[in-house]
């Protein structure tokens, strides 16, 4: 990873205060899966990796560009106005191998040729060397169902893979599949400090997430999605004990990027429609002694506000309507509280304390497509605690903790491997109750 960064700032201490500069990042990324099988057979192993049921052999980079300013006025000695952009552009690529295993040519347990139905160990005709490249610009899958050629295939990209399926093919040879965007990003912000315990704010912002390219060769690249957040907010001291900080907001998502298990079990990440997300947040803390306490709440409300199909915009028997509009956004609660008490005193030259915390949310969809939410069950509202006791002493601390106590097995996911049948659901939960020092 290398990343280069030229910034330009004027004096803290000005009326008016500038940021400006630029931005370069360039990331590559190795990506390696061996999914290896005792003695299992050459005729089902992936091309020249014996036991090898599944390869993963991957190259991706990913390119980031931006330049970005921001200033800030006092307009009055408590009211502040900020404003900020950043123009960006990102590109990047991926190739190399994934899937199966399956040669042109005779399988000496049964005669038939290796690209014979199934095309590979796993009944896929979509992953795996049935679908790398030949010489002539075809995939093995191709070639075989069209009664082409099927005795070249062109040599792998990523070093250590049989063959290539994933990139786009050109008469020069086979480059990496890309995808690039461009745009920009913006943050207004007004502060208004009535007092140096006091203050006040009103955001609007817009930032982005570039888009990607799927690791399935069949599969179209996603976009960037948007989200343009307005938002108002108060911090504040109360009493030289009391901190309170609350905020509203409103979120627009626009093309949301979501993921799903498609064919083969493989994640594949597509836009989705727009979305639209309300809530509200509150924190405060009191210290009194050695006492403190601590307390947190939230309520988010997330809902789609167009009809979710494979592709945008929805229509036709093979794009049918897989979450209708409203729906709620998956794995979001709407409420989430904790609370935290401490409480320490002085045992000689060290501090001892003592300490407890409660955490509660309610429940949430696993999926946003209606029929997989259906079939996977809600992840159920659950309440975990921690406690701890221990003493800090010149630099060290001694602690005897106990994390989950009533060791609760909340619910964190909720998936099935298959993407395209019902199978087992598996649930991802909480570590269980934990006792340590």
């Amino acid at each position: 990873k290398t990343s280069q960064e030229l910034r330009v700032a004027s004096p803290v201490e000005d009326r008016f205060r500038i940021v400006a500069g630029a931005f370069y990042q360039r990331q590559t990324n190795a990506i390696f899966q061996d999914y290896q099988i005792a003695n299992l057979g050459t005729a089902v192993s992936v091309n020249g990796s014996p036991g090898t049921l599944w390869l993963t052999k991957q190259e991706r980079v990913d390119k980031d560009y931006a330049m970005f300013g921001e200033a800030s006025f006092d307009i009055l000695p408590n009211l502040t106005a900020t404003a900020g952009g950043r123009a960006y552009i990102y590109d990047n690529s991926l190739i190399g191998f994934y899937g199966f295993g399956r040669n042109p040519g005779v399988d000496p347990d049964d005669g038939r040729p290796y690209t014979a139905t199934p095309f590979n160990a796993a009944g896929s005709s979509l992953t795996g060397v049935a679908g790398c490249y030949l010489a002539n610009g075809q995939t093995l899958r191709e070639a075989y169902r069209s009664g082409g050629d099927t005795s070249t295939l062109l040599p792998a990209a990523v070093a250590g893979s049989p063959c290539t399926n994933l990139a786009t093919y050109t008469t020069t040879g086979l480059v990496p599949k890309k995808t690039q965007g461009q745009g920009a990003t913006y943050r207004f912000n007004l502060t208004f400090k009535p007092s140096d315990k006091v203050l006040a704010y009103a955001t609007f912002s817009r930032g982005f997430r570039p888009g990607g390219i799927n690791r399935r060769g069949d599969v179209a690249p996603y976009d960037a999605d948007f989200l343009t957040n307005y938002e108002l907010g108060l911090k504040t001291t109360l009493f030289d004990r009391l901190r309170f900080n609350a905020a509203i907001y409103q979120q627009a998502w626009d093309k949301f990027q979501f993921s799903f298990l498609g064919l083969n079990s493989f994640t594949i990440i597509q836009n989705g429609p727009n979305a639209r997300i309300r809530g509200a947040e509150a924190d405060a803390n009191y210290s009194t002694g050695g006492l403190s306490l601590t307390a947190a709440a939230s309520y988010t409300d997330a809902k789609t506000r167009n009809d979710l199909c494979t592709r945008q915009p929805c229509g036709g028997e093979e794009n049918p309507v897989l979450a209708a509009k409203g729906t709620r956004l998956p794995i979001t609660p709407r409420f989430k509280a904790s609370g935290t008490a401490r409480y320490s005193v002085p045992v000689g030259t060290a501090k001892a304390y003592i300490q407890g915390l409660v955490a509660h949310q309610s429940s949430a969809s696993a999926d946003i497509r209606t029929f997989q939410a259906g079939t996977l069950g809600r992840l159920k509202a659950y309440t975990t605690a921690n406690a701890s006791i221990g003493a800090d002493l010149s630099g060290y601390t001694l602690e005897l903790f106990v994390q989950n106590l009533w060791d609760e097995r909340a619910q964190l996911s909720r998936f099935q491997q298959c993407g395209t049948c019902s199978q087992r659901t598996y649930i991802v939960s909480s570590t269980p109750r934990t006792i340590g020092l």
